[in-house]
């Protein structure tokens, strides 16, 4: 005897990486459900139904909507059991949600940051005013840095096209000037936490365009690990997690449902999280001990750094410390702090109408005489001499 086959519509952005590997998840679980057929469904834009315009023959629906797929109202009221593998259906009637612990990945992000020294953050959003639980979240990733000592705020990128699900707003980033003056009034350096791959692909482009480094002046984390983040002209760091597991929890959730004919009580979170590292929060090193030893040497080459320092910072020995750093950077770490300090003494003195006891001061030194010494050994000239010839 023929078993009736159940009809399951799979609703998911084509631009997310994340859809495959949830339906390579749900594909996975399902070899147990003989009679499912799988349906995939081109879900191309937010706002816009993918439905067929009958619905009667679905049995269930595994779908990523915004707030605004009013769409999913039609399934509710036709009693299709729909799971959304997401925030932003939850507490909805009719809807069961599936997501990751997103407290694992505000740990996993906050604690990248501040192993980076980092004391400035934003998370970013799109549309935080028609999506309460994306807002909810990125006030917990602001209110989690400040627990760790940082500025933290939460901003809103403006426009109505997605940056995660309509290309268009890739094509065209001459028209952001909200995100623009976000980047224009933040305190850099400064971290930015983004709701998207595609997100921090238009945020490193502008601010690039801008004029900022990356990630010397703004550090870019995305989410999801798309091909947009490690083929970007700065390679987005991403946080992930096991996008698999999601659904294959999203398929375990809607058969228990069309079993028992109700809805489950309980969301399914998914735990873990993970930071894939690239260039834009750990530069070119690859390291993230590396670049936070480089943001040190830079933060305070100012009043000369000492290799005991870096070495207590990386937790390394004298001699690895070096070795990685010179393989990273071209250069051992003391001297390169030497240079910055040396090139910064020089431009304060030809530069700046402050006295030589106040750069003195400025610099780190006990008094004058030290910075005189400090001169004639790096810069081959007494303060006076520096401070003179440039007036030539």
């Amino acid at each position: 005897m023929n078993q009736t086959r159940k009809n399951i519509a799979l609703i998911l952005p084509p631009t997310l990486s994340y859809s495959r590997d949830i339906i390579e998840g749900i594909v996975e679980q399902h070899i147990g459900y003989e009679d499912w057929s799988l349906h995939e469904l081109s879900h191309l834009t937010a706002g816009q139904s993918p439905l067929p315009s009958d619905c009667s023959n679905l049995a269930g629906v595994i779908m990523w909507a915004e707030p605004r797929d009013l769409w999913v109202h039609g399934l509710i009221a036709q009693g299709i059991p729909t799971i959304n593998v997401g925030l932003e259906w939850r507490k909805v009637k009719g809807v069961a949600s599936v997501y990751f612990q997103h407290e694992d990945f505000r740990l996993a992000v906050i604690a990248h940051f501040h192993e980076l020294g980092i004391k400035n953050f934003i998370a970013l959003g799109h549309m935080l005013a028609r999506r309460p639980a994306t807002k909810a979240v990125l006030e917990q990733y602001a209110e989690l840095a400040r627990k760790h000592g940082m500025q933290a705020e939460v901003h809103e990128m403006g426009g109505a096209l997605s940056p995660a699900t309509d290309p268009q707003r890739l094509l065209d980033m001459s028209h952001e000037e909200d995100l623009e003056n976000i980047l224009r009034e933040s305190q850099k350096p400064v971290a930015i936490q983004c709701g998207s791959d595609h997100m921090g692909y238009i945020v490193a482009t502008v601010a690039t365009r801008m004029g900022y480094r990356i990630p010397d002046d703004i550090l870019i984390m995305g989410h999801g690990d798309n091909l947009i983040a490690r083929y970007a002209p700065t390679a987005l760091s991403s946080v992930v997690g096991d996008a698999r597991q999601l659904g294959r929890a999203a398929a375990e959730c809607l058969s228990e449902w069309l079993k028992s004919g109700h809805a489950p009580k309980k969301d399914s979170v998914i735990p873990g999280a993970k930071i894939i590292e690239r260039e834009s929060t750990v530069g070119k090193s690859g390291s993230v001990m590396m670049e936070a030893v480089r943001r040190f040497l830079r933060a305070h080459a100012i009043r000369g750094v000492m290799v005991a320092e870096l070495v207590h910072l990386s937790k390394l020995s004298e001699k690895t410390l070096i070795q990685r750093y010179k393989a990273a950077y071209g250069i051992h770490p003391v001297l390169e702090a030497q240079q910055m300090r040396s090139a910064t003494i020089k431009n304060m003195l030809e530069h700046t109408e402050l006295s030589i006891a106040e750069i003195a001061h400025s610099c780190g030194f006990s008094k004058q005489s030290a910075l005189t010494n400090y001169c004639q050994r790096h810069l081959g000239a007494t303060p006076s001499q520096v401070r003179s010839d440039s007036a030539h």
